[in-house]
This record gives structure tokens, sequence and C-alpha cells, in this order.
């Protein structure tokens, strides 16, 4: 196959490139082969999405899909965004940190997010995706990098059996303070 389709090679060493020109901490020396094969999925999806459908009968003439319930055009231009959070993960993050902010209110709490929060400048926004998902993948980020997780815990998917709530708790919160001040800095811009 991959010989008949050389494009997948290709694909795939610009999915590995995205990997570690976008976490270049966490993937200093190598990518985890699960991370890369769902990132490599999501490209593909998002490949999809750039396609340009025609008619059948006419190939010259191209047909508008974006009236279509669920379908989103993705513009030709945009480089892909990869992400550290599955759907598996997403969803354990977000189940374990939906309360975080009266976690936050635990003594020093405040104190250990803010040192968190001092030493987590360089955390990549992933671009395209949910609210919830692009701040998840900041969540992951901030653990892994202040080693309370590795990146081969991300295939396990069991990340609440390493981290517990409080930990979980600040590392949200500094996403989503990180996350705001990116989209307060946005909103200047314009």
């Amino acid at each position: 196959m991959r010989i008949e389709r050389p494009d997948i090679n290709k694909n795939r060493q610009i999915v590995y490139d995205a990997l570690k020109s976008n976490y270049p901490i966490i993937f200093d020396q190598m990518v985890n082969a699960d991370v890369l094969r769902y990132n490599f999925n999501l490209y593909q999806l998002e490949q999809m999405k750039k396609a340009q459908f025609v008619r059948l009968d006419n190939p010259e003439e191209s047909v508008d899909l974006n009236g279509t319930y669920g379908f989103c055009a993705v513009d030709k231009n945009k480089e892909f965004s990869p992400l550290l959070v599955t759907p598996n993960l997403n969803i354990e993050i977000q189940s374990f940190t939906e309360s975080y902010e009266q976690l936050m209110q635990l003594p020093n709490s405040e104190a250990f997010a803010q040192q968190l929060y001092e030493t987590s400048d360089h955390l990549y926004l992933a671009q395209g995706y949910q609210v919830e998902t692009i701040q998840n993948n900041m969540v992951l980020q901030v653990l892994i990098e202040h080693n309370y997780l590795t990146i081969n815990d991300l295939s396990r998917e069991r990340i609440t059996e390493k981290v517990n709530r409080e930990v979980l708790a600040v590392a949200k919160y500094v996403a989503v303070k990180k996350y705001a001040e990116h989209m307060k800095g946005n909103k200047r811009k314009k």
C-alpha cells in the first residue's frame, strides 16, 4: 500500500513535523506512536474538509456544501493543528475538572496555580477545535511539562489514576486562564 501511495509517508511526515514543532518540550526526542496515529487520522479528516466537491456529470462545476447540516469546509491554506488529547482523554479530563473552581478554594491551591501559570508561557493553543478540547489539550501539556504525566500515559488513557483531582483542577485553572488571555489578546488585535 505504501509503495503504491507514497503520499501516505509524506502526510505522516507532515503530522510528525507538526507535533515536533508545536510541542517541542514534550516531544524533544521522540513522538508517541499512538499520538502520531491519532493525529494522522485528524489530518486525514481535515484534508477531506479541504476537498473541492464537483458534480459527477460536469467535473468543471463545483458544488457548495456549506448549507449541509454539520459540514464546515476548511480553508485550503489552513495549517494542520495537532492535539495531544484524544476523545477518551477529553471526556476523562472534563469529568474530573468540571468542578475545578470549587477545588481551587482549597488551601494553597491559588499559590500552586500561580506557580504553574508562571512556568507555562509556551503552551500551544490548537486551532479549529471546540473550546473544551483546546483547554483540555493545554491541561495535558501542563501535566506533562511538570512531570505529573509522561507521554506514554496518554496511550493508557487513565490519567486520573496518576494525577489527583487537586492537581487536575490547578492545571485546568491554568489552561482556562491562558486561553482567556489568548482570546482577549486576539480581540485587541481586531
